[in-house]
């Protein structure tokens, strides 16, 4: 009531209860301070209460669980990165997820399931076969089945020493004993007239007629 015609009015309080009157909270906003002693506020918020909670925290058992659970979160974000990482690929053709949704609007119940986690594979990037044969390892478990094909096409997939190199090209074959007697012929044959060779046989050489 007074804060209107008192502006500089402030209220002190020592052990104030934890809650106040809705009408008066707007009042009250802007003047009154509490003096916090110990566990005035909030009854169970002591200095024991809190070290109690530090140390059963902070206990081996405790600690060990933790990073227990902490280990299997980051395993999993990992896992999950590297599933999105090796699925930014090319879908599956149109004729392999027609004829998933074809087989799964006829059925009802796990089939419909099953054939759900299939097409969700197939649409990940993952050959029907392959899907197939996760499925049915994992137990229809689909993130298990992600991870087993995923797996599987990257120890798949050729490495950079397993590409086709290209080959060198076949070495000419050696020429024959009648190859080497025509080439000698006709060196023969460019080097002296004609009239001087007609003398000349293939299987040995005769006198040359002057």
């Amino acid at each position: 009531m007074l804060r209107p015609h008192i502006s500089s009015i402030f209220c002190y309080g020592f052990g104030t209860p934890a809650c106040v009157d809705e009408a008066l909270l707007p009042s009250l906003l802007t003047c009154m301070v509490s003096v916090v002693n110990r566990d005035d506020i909030v009854p169970r918020l002591s200095v024991r209460s809190v070290q109690e909670l530090v140390d059963s925290v902070l206990c081996p058992g405790q600690v060990a669980k933790t990073k227990a659970w902490m280990k299997e979160d980051w395993q999993a974000v990992k896992d999950l990165e590297r599933v999105v990482e090796l699925r930014r690929r090319g879908g599956p053709s149109a004729a392999d997820s027609g004829e998933v949704a074809a087989g799964s609007s006829g059925d009802a119940g796990p089939v419909q399931d099953d054939d759900q986690k299939l097409m969700m594979l197939m649409e990940a990037g993952v050959e029907r076969a392959r899907a197939q044969r996760a499925l049915r390892a994992e137990g229809g478990d689909l993130n298990g089945a992600m991870l087993r094909a995923t797996a599987e096409e990257v120890a798949d997939e050729p490495g950079p020493e397993d590409m086709e190199q290209p080959s060198a090209p076949p070495a000419p074959p050696a020429p024959s004993a009648l190859d080497r007697l025509g080439g000698l012929w006709q060196d023969i044959s460019h080097k002296i007239s004609f009239p001087a060779a007609a003398g000349i046989q293939l299987g040995g050489f005769a006198e040359l007629s002057e």
